[in-house]
């Protein structure tokens, strides 16, 4: 990703969500679609002519699983959180943080002798 630290421009954002977009393999029609809008409302953000408003980029963010910050400029840090797929939980529920908390805690239990095989 290119470093764009705190820069909240429309320019800036849109860089990042296209850098994501293609990172994760989607085309801007498939995200339009995840989204419920038309593939150049992707286009315009991604252009930086418009900006997403903050529901639609916690949605992406979810999408590409990666923090709210990272998107807006103020962390270059991804997280890139990886829950199994055999869970039938649905951590979509969970905001960033308690993303960072579930992941934390898979971390401990890990590590901890007393709870691996």
């Amino acid at each position: 990703m290119k470093k764009t630290k705190g820069d909240f421009s429309n320019q800036a954002i849109g860089m990042r969500l296209k850098e994501l977009r293609q990172k994760n393999g989607y085309t801007q029609s498939e995200i339009a679609k995840r989204l419920g809008l038309t593939r150049s409302s992707i286009a315009n953000w991604e252009h930086g002519t418009r900006t997403p408003d903050f529901f639609y980029v916690k949605h992406m963010c979810r999408i590409y699983k990666v923090p709210v910050d990272f998107v807006y400029g103020t962390s270059d840090h991804e997280y890139k959180i990886q829950i199994p797929d055999y869970f039938e939980m649905d951590f979509t529920r969970l905001n960033d943080d308690g993303m960072i908390m579930l992941y934390d805690y898979y971390k401990y239990l890990t590590n901890n002798p007393r709870y691996r095989d």
